[in-house]
């Protein structure tokens, strides 16, 4: 786990090599997160995703939560498609959920 700190963002983000689900609007697909944070998460996707579009993002754990999202970055690097998703109305438990998430899985890095 590497933690980084919040730049211009408002949240710390760690490097957690996992992978995810996620649910856009052409249906679901697998991803590898490359960081995360209480704000939004970045990872690998098979597709470039459309910029603006609503995503899940399904994080696994001892439990699965869907986390509703908007893409608001997504690129082609290194031969990598690479997305960045803002979460967007996360209820009490799913910022609990997350929260959790993000402390139970650093610290098994």
């Amino acid at each position: 786990m590497t933690a980084h700190d919040g730049e211009r963002r408002g949240h710390v983000r760690y490097t957690i090599l996992n992978t995810i689900q996620y649910i856009d609007e052409q249906g679901g697909s697998a991803g590898q997160m490359i960081d995360i944070s209480e704000g939004g998460i970045k990872f690998q996707t098979e597709e470039l995703l459309a910029p603006m579009q609503n995503i899940s993002v399904i994080l696994s754990g001892d439990e699965e939560m869907p986390l509703p999202g908007v893409s608001i970055w997504a690129s082609r690097i290194d031969s990598r498609n690479v997305a960045a998703i803002l979460f967007k109305d996360l209820s009490p438990e799913q910022q609990t959920f997350l929260r959790d998430f993000i402390s139970e899985t650093a610290e098994m890095e």
